[in-house]
């Protein structure tokens, strides 16, 4: 099963205190399909690794 989403605001104060924690959470208990894709629209003007880099850089020390 394919499951995409796509999270407009990617950067924003919602998507990390509440939707990122909760993919987060979900991926950890194995409760993420095998080929999920999560993609961030957002204002800010991000790569593809600078977001990745931003997201890694909120969960290192969880």
């Amino acid at each position: 099963m394919s499951f995409d989403l796509i999270l407009f605001g990617g950067t924003g104060d919602l998507t990390w205190r509440k939707l990122m924690s909760a993919l987060f959470q979900a991926f950890r208990h194995g409760n993420m399909p095998d080929r999920a894709r999560i993609i961030g629209v957002g204002r800010d003007d991000l790569s593809d690794t600078q977001y990745r880099a931003l997201i890694q850089s909120r969960f290192d020390n969880v």
